[in-house]
C-alpha cells in the first residue's frame, strides 16, 4: 500500500552519496528478516514528478500492477524536460500548474522503480541493478515495456 513519506537528512558528502542514500533506504524500509517491508521503491528526486497521462491508470499503483508486478525487476521512466512556460515571475500555484509545457522529445535520462526483492544496487542515481532472471523494462519506446533494456542493468 502507499503510505506516508519520511524525510531523512542525509549527511554523507562522499562521491556516490545519492546511491548510498538509496541503498540505505532499501535496507531500512524495504527488507526484513521475514521478507519485504515494502514491495517497491520509486527512486525519484524531490524536483522530479511522475505524471500519468493515460486514462487507463488513475495512479502509479495501476502502472506498477500492469508493468512491474508480473515481471519483477525494475521499470524505468524517461525524463521529459519541462520549462518555465515563459513565466518570468513566480506564482503561488503548484509547480505542476505553473509549468505546463514540455519538450516533445523523450530525454535519455531515466528514473527507476524497483521491486525490493530484486534490487541489488544503484549503478548511478538513475539506474539500478536487479537480480537475474528479473529484467528491466522501459517506457521510452512504444511497446518497450515488454522488452528488457538489458539483462540486469538500467542506466542513462
Amino acid at each position: 500500500t502507499f503510505g506516508k513519506v519520511e524525510v531523512m537528512h542525509w549527511l554523507d558528502e562522499s562521491v556516490g552519496n545519492q546511491n548510498h542514500a538509496y541503498a540505505d533506504c532499501v535496507e531500512k524500509y524495504g527488507r526484513s528478516e521475514t521478507g519485504p517491508k515494502n514491495e517497491y521503491f520509486a527512486f525519484i528526486d524531490v524536483d522530479e514528478f511522475l505524471v500519468i497521462r493515460s486514462p487507463k491508470y488513475s495512479d502509479v499503483k495501476g502502472v506498477l500492477d500492469r508493468y512491474l508486478v508480473p515481471y519483477g525487476g525494475a521499470l524505468t521512466v524517461n525524463w521529459m524536460m519541462v520549462g518555465s512556460s515563459n513565466n518570468s515571475v513566480s506564482s503561488p500555484l503548484p509547480i505542476t500548474k505553473r509549468n505546463q509545457y514540455r519538450a516533445k522529445e523523450t530525454h535519455n535520462v531515466i528514473k527507476s522503480f524497483a521491486k525490493t526483492s530484486d534490487y541489488i544496487e544503484h549503478i548511478n542515481p538513475h539506474g539500478v541493478e536487479v537480480r537475474s532472471p528479473a529484467t528491466i523494462h522501459t517506457t521510452k519506446y512504444p511497446g518497450a515495456l515488454f522488452k528488457p533494456a538489458s539483462a540486469t542493468h538500467a542506466s542513462d
